[in-house]
């Protein structure tokens, strides 16, 4: 008996550590894509201090503005709360990033990557507005 509880604590140890180290390496990686829109211009980069505007749906765009790429980012908190503006200047960035100067927020949700860690997965499109 005494041989058979040691091989099921020494089972139970690796498999929580397996799980324990697979949350953890996922919990602390954020994600990001970059998806040129068909037929959008290619245009270069902008500089790291460009304004790029942030809008919170397309209603609150009141110019012309041409969609230059879809852009998907996922931070997971990395043991925080994250809120919007936590994550705006990475979206600012892959805006720049595809020479546009405003970014429009499609989709957002909180994702839960932790006991209290809550980060955000957001979506929308990076575009250029006319001078």
């Amino acid at each position: 008996m005494r041989a058979s509880l040691t091989n099921v604590v020494a089972i139970f140890a690796v498999a929580s550590a397996s799980v324990l180290s697979t949350g953890c390496a996922v919990a602390v990686d954020n994600t990001s894509s970059v998806t040129p829109v068909a037929g959008a211009p290619q245009l270069p980069p902008l500089a790291d201090d460009a304004k790029v505007t942030v809008f919170s749906s397309e209603a609150e765009v009141k110019v012309p503005f041409t969609p230059i790429a879809l852009v998907h980012y996922v931070n997971p908190g990395k043991g925080r709360v994250l809120v919007m503006g936590d994550v705006i200047p990475a979206l600012q960035s892959r805006a720049r990033s595809v020479g546009a100067n405003a970014f429009i927020v499609d989709h957002q949700e909180t994702v839960a990557s932790g006991v209290v860690s809550r980060g955000l997965d957001v979506s929308g499109r990076a575009v250029k507005i006319a001078d």
